[in-house]
């Protein structure tokens, strides 16, 4: 028998830590704050400057509903860190464009991910951290299907 409910204990135990680190993330730039996930969104944007990136994009990338995401990119937009650029051809689609400011932050964003990951992941090789990734990338996609075919059962049911 495979040890699921130690796998299960064992990441939802993660999934907590990550969580209470990611409260605690608050990166100060100046008069800047932003929060772990303001964070990691400026980080994906900049690392994907060469492929326009979307609202859903960003939803599928991390996992988190729209309206967290809305959330999200509009406290992003007050702080003037991202513009939403309209796309040619359907005026519904915005493209998710860094600001200058958000440029001029991502070399203290990028150290601050790096001392984050140094911590996580102290006494892990290269090997062992790309490994979990991949392991990762399973459970989310197995878990997706799961998902889908829930709510395929909810909708045949109504």
């Amino acid at each position: 028998m495979r040890p699921y409910a130690s796998v299960f204990i064992a990441l939802k135990s993660l999934v907590n830590m990550t969580q209470r680190k990611a409260n605690e993330c608050v990166f100060f730039s100046g008069n800047e704050s932003l929060s772990c996930i303001q964070v990691f969104l400026l980080d994906y944007l900049y690392r994907q400057k060469d492929t326009p990136v979307y609202q859903r994009d960003l939803e599928s990338v991390f996992t988190i509903r729209r309206s967290s995401v809305t959330g999200v990119l509009n406290h992003l937009a007050e702080k003037d860190l991202i513009r939403r650029q309209s796309v040619r051809g359907d005026a519904r689609l915005k493209q998710l464009v860094l600001t200058g400011k958000a440029l001029r932050l991502q070399p203290e964003i990028s150290a601050l991910i790096e001392e984050m990951g140094q911590s996580a992941f102290r006494g892990m090789t290269e090997q062992e951290i790309l490994q979990f990734c991949q392991t990762a990338e399973k459970l989310k996609s197995n878990l997706t299907q799961l998902e889908e075919l829930h709510t395929e059962k909810a909708g045949e049911r109504s």
